[in-house]
């Protein structure tokens, strides 16, 4: 696990003002496009590109360099491996936003065709006489995240994303009229170079744990799609296609490159010790004023110094970044392929994903997923908030430990003999239902109980352990049953209940044998719950894994109070 994550955080920011086609002011310039792209649309495709150009901003110290190797990013596009993070931010068709200009909506559901989807309206009355809703074939709309939102919150489910899709809408209600958008919400995947989209049926919050479960329909959709820069095209079966972007104003055109991203958990830094990576390019409207700075913050713990480099972004997808010497060092210049996530992927903090080639860069983390990597995912909804405050030296503690926790009951784990699937970045750890059950039944069975006894004695003894007093505050005990083709979530959820509580009971028992010492504090601490099929495990197509689906798995959160 890494140590001392943020030493260095790169940013650039530019306010300036756009006219004529081009950007005013010494030191920057907005380039004509080389042409890659289209710049007109015709029958068959929607949406308007943005075809910026070039976006440079250049220091006078550290001017943007010459890379030793240069990037084609047609070939980069038509050679890599595409993740469902790539797609994560807000793309949308130009003029979508405005509801008092409908001419683009009304163009893309009569031109495009359409297609009829289930309607989750929670108007009883009116869903009971419309269950499915007339909407265009293509979306006007996707916004794409780790995780669903639960009213106005996002719940992270790390490593796996979502989609809320904005359709134009015929409205039954008002004649037929065009005059409403529909949107839902879709677990995303890649296959095949496609697009999959897989309907979201219900989200239930478990409020134990500030977690969701969910269950998907049988209703797929499928799109073909390509890249370019800030441009995400999506092409329906029928050869239609509209260009989606997320760096132009939905309202006036102007392009806005907001975003800071922190390095992701597992992920290499894209120069030596850059674990931060901010953009920001807006216009200021009404004045010829304009300003511009690319820095870079070297930190470690409550050390700071401020350096500067250069970076050059064109419309086609190339960036190239001028990384800021270390010490006596000579500045770097590399060239990528970027994927801008722009605002509205991870609570509005947005960020860059580039790629080589060879290796992909994920600057899309969050400030205290930045410094104490997965470990954040065992903080609670609250505390994640809460962390965001804290100095680099108190987040910096709580990785350290979690880091020595997870040697210690792996340690402990060999010498006992118990051979548990132990997570080695959040200490989760999984058990296969037929190891602990006989069938469908949630009773344990006499082989599991002596496995059990063991797990809970040495699992105890490692927790409670002096040196961590007070840094595991809950232990949840997760039930977990498959998504079978004619299963519910309400039907699911009795036996994944009835199986954590039994899980847990028997570890709480006499027979379990856990040290008196710490019984009762580890039966407070531990907290069964039911998610039914609601969390599956899925396959690298994006199919669930039955198998592996039917688990029972031990969870703990940290007390963020016990490091900060």
């Amino acid at each position: 696990m890494k140590k001392n994550r943020i030493k260095r955080f790169l940013c650039g920011t530019l306010a300036a003002v756009l006219a004529a086609g081009m950007l005013a002011g010494c030191g920057s310039k907005k380039e004509n496009s080389n042409g890659m792209g289209k710049t007109k649309t015709g029958d068959n495709e929607f949406g308007t590109p943005s075809a910026f150009g070039t976006i440079k901003i250049e220091d006078e110290k550290n001017p943007l360099g010459t890379p030793e190797t240069t990037v084609d990013v047609q070939k980069l596009y038509n050679s890599i491996t595409y993740t469902p993070e790539m797609f994560c931010g807000l793309y949308k068709m130009f003029g979508s936003s405005n509801h008092d200009d409908k001419s683009q909506m009304e163009r893309i559901y009569n031109k495009c065709g359409q297609m009829e989807i289930a309607n989750k309206s929670t108007d009883e009355a009116y869903l009971k006489d419309h269950p499915t809703v007339t909407v265009s074939k293509l979306p006007t709309r996707i916004r794409c995240m780790e995780g669903l939102y639960i009213d106005s919150d996002l719940i992270r489910i790390y490593g796996t994303f979502f989609a809320n899709i904005t359709f134009a809408e015929i409205d039954l209600k008002y004649e037929g009229r065009l005059n409403s958008t529909f949107n839902a919400d879709y677990k995303l995947d890649v296959e095949d170079h496609q697009l999959v989209l897989r309907r979201v049926d219900q989200i239930n919050y478990i409020e134990e744990s500030g977690r969701v479960a969910y269950t998907l329909t049988d209703e797929v959709l499928r799109y073909d799609f390509s890249f370019r820069g800030c441009d995400l095209t999506l092409t329906a079966d029928n050869g239609q296609s509209v260009i989606l972007n997320s760096c132009l104003d939905a309202y006036t055109k102007e392009v806005e490159l907001v975003g800071t991203g922190y390095l992701k958990a597992n992920s290499d830094p894209a120069a030596e010790n850059i674990n931060g990576i901010r953009i920001t390019y807006t216009t200021e409207f009404g004045t010829n004023r304009h300003k511009e700075r690319f820095e870079s913050v070297k930190k470690d713990y409550s050390l700071s110094e401020k350096g500067d480099g250069s970076c050059s972004m064109t419309d086609d997808g190339l960036i190239t970044i001028t990384f800021p010497p270390l010490k006596d060092e000579k500045p770097v210049t590399r060239q990528f392929l970027y994927f801008y996530l722009g605002l509205s992927s991870v609570e509005n903090d947005g960020g860059l994903i580039l790629t080589d080639g060879t290796n992909t860069y994920y600057y899309t983390a969050k400030y205290t997923e930045g410094v104490i990597g997965s470990a954040a995912q065992n903080l609670s909804n609250e505390d994640e908030e809460a962390a965001e405050k804290l100095t680099e030296e108190q987040l910096q503690k709580i990785e350290e430990k979690q880091a020595d926790l997870l040697t210690d009951l792996g340690a402990a784990f060999d010498k006992a003999g118990l051979k548990v699937e132990l997570n080695p970045d959040t200490g989760e750890i999984v058990m296969a239902s037929n190891v602990l059950f006989g069938g469908d039944s949630a009773a344990l069975t006499a082989d599991a109980k002596k496995m059990l006894a063991t797990f809970a004695q040495t699992y105890a003894s490692v927790v409670f352990d002096p040196k961590y007093d007070g840094f595991v505050s809950k232990i949840f005990v997760e039930g977990h049953t498959a998504p079978l083709a004619n299963s519910t979530y309400e039907s699911g959820l009795p036996l994944s209940q009835e199986r954590a509580k039994n899980v847990v009971d028997f570890c709480l028992s006499d027979e379990a044998g856990v040290d008196p010492a710490y019984r009762d504090a580890f039966g407070k601490m531990m907290i069964p719950i039911g998610y039914s099929c609601g969390n599956p495990v899925y396959k690298e197509n994006g199919e669930p894994d039955l198998n592996a689906s039917r688990r029972v798995a031990f969870r703990f959160q940290i007390d963020l109070k016990s490091v900060s």
